[in-house]
């Protein structure tokens, strides 16, 4: 029988980054070293640069708190990020609009000067329009994968504000109602975990 295989990186942090999520609390280095590692089978010498990578990447928060280090993660804190880059996408599709709009014009008026006779610089301006038609395509399709980039987020937005109020709904029945949270998941046949779009069926 082969030897278990180990979780690689980007599996060590996607548990991490889960477990960080999976409760709305702060924590010391030392509590992730201690509790996450056992949450996530990872071994405590590795937590701290797993969690140093996880801030660098802008999905884990770090804030200093006297000579403490705290460190955190919530899921709305990712979708107001997504919603932040989504205005940004926006923002980037009216600036490549308005440069395409400039461009627009400037090859139009450099047709119209082509079209005229006995030019003197003929061969230097049929060169500038090429270099204008090719920026232009190059803009339209930025523009393109913009907008796809746009409609993309705001499904994902859409989905992961649905997770989080369900979470939020069923955290609130397991407190006010004294029923374990699995029970109410059973009850209302709600997948154990929300984001893995796999568990839903058609």
């Amino acid at each position: 029988m082969p030897p278990k295989r180990g979780q690689t990186q980007e599996e060590k942090l996607a548990a991490l980054l889960k477990w960080f999520q999976s409760k709305h609390q702060f924590y010391t280095l030392k509590e992730c070293e201690k509790e996450a590692s056992k949450a996530c089978k990872i071994a405590p010498m590795q937590i701290k640069d797993l969690v140093v990578n996880l801030v660098n990447e802008g999905v884990v928060q770090q804030e200093k708190c006297g000579t403490t280090n705290l460190y955190w993660s919530f899921k709305y804190s990712q979708h107001k990020q997504k919603m932040d880059q989504t205005a940004r996408l926006k923002e980037e599709v009216v600036q490549k609009e308005q440069q395409k709009g400039n461009l627009e014009v400037q090859l139009a008026a450099a047709k119209l000067e082509r079209s005229l006779d006995n030019f003197p610089q003929r061969q230097e301006e049929l060169l500038r329009l090429k270099e204008l038609e090719v920026k232009l395509a190059s803009l339209n399709a930025k523009v393109e994968q913009c907008e796809e980039l746009n409609k993309v987020g705001k499904l994902t937005q859409a989905i992961e504000f649905f997770n989080d109020s369900i979470e939020m709904l069923l955290s609130y029945l397991a407190r006010t109602t004294a029923i374990d949270s699995y029970q109410l998941r059973k009850e209302f046949n709600i997948p154990p975990d929300l984001e893995d779009m796999d568990s839903f069926t058609c």
